[in-house]
This record gives C-alpha cells, sequence and structure tokens, in this order.
C-alpha cells in the first residue's frame, strides 16, 4: 500500500518506493518481495524512483526522499547490482 515511485532493471524485476511503509522493495517476476531499505535507513516518504542512465552507472537506483516525518527531503541512492531497464 502506497506504492508511489516504480523502476524495472534488465532482469524484469520492479523496484518500487512505498511512501506509506517507508520502504524500498524489489519485486521478482514469480512475486518474491524483497525489502532492500526501511526508515531505519533513512526513508522517510521515499517516491520517484528511477535508475542512472549514464553508461557504466546505470546500476545505481536513485528515488527522492519527502522527509515529511523529519523535515530532511533528500535524494538518495542504492547500486542494486542489476543494470536498469534500458528507457526507450
Amino acid at each position: 500500500m502506497g506504492a508511489d515511485g516504480i523502476a524495472f532493471d534488465s532482469r524484469h524485476m520492479l523496484y518500487v518506493a512505498v511512501d506509506l511503509q517507508n520502504a524500498l522493495v524489489r519485486i521478482t517476476p514469480k512475486g518474491d518481495i524483497t525489502i532492500l531499505a526501511t526508515a531505519g535507513d533513512g526513508l522517510d516518504y521515499p517516491a520517484s524512483s528511477s535508475f542512472e542512465q549514464r553508461h557504466g552507472q546505470r546500476r545505481l537506483l536513485f528515488w527522492t526522499n519527502g522527509g515529511i516525518n523529519f523535515n530532511t527531503p533528500s535524494v538518495q541512492k542504492m547500486d542494486v547490482n542489476v543494470p536498469g531497464a534500458p528507457l526507450p
């Protein structure tokens, strides 16, 4: 509940910024869900996920961090070890 930003990687896994749960999750094509980061990692209403598009940097997933609870808005990133799906 509260998905507010999605991105796909080259292996068809879905990355979702879940703002209401302060979580970043990865969902496999089979439906398996892995929590990659939570409020304990500094997430505070994450949204707007996107992979870096520069050559050699496409494994970096970025998202906005609203900072609603702690008044600390930011842009965060994580190396997810899989390149993002190329944009058309």
